[in-house]
């Protein structure tokens, strides 16, 4: 399962068209307006998408 990056619905990659490669990642969009809206500013999606994930800290709590 997947998200729309722009207004976050569920989308299911299979039953959809509306894909973009990105910085080596593919992102799928519920319309063809949400793409577009993508296609205007993709670096704000993308680090939205890059601060969501975890970074390990080691031992010391440090990065």
């Amino acid at each position: 399962m997947y998200f729309d990056p722009v207004c976050h619905k569920k989308i299911n990659k299979e039953e959809n068209s509306h894909k973009i490669l990105y910085q080596r990642k593919f992102y799928f969009f519920c319309s063809d307006k949400c793409q577009k809206e993508f296609e205007k500013n993709p670096k704000k999606y993308y680090w939205e998408d890059v601060r969501k994930l975890k970074i390990p800290k080691d031992e010391k709590g440090s990065r």
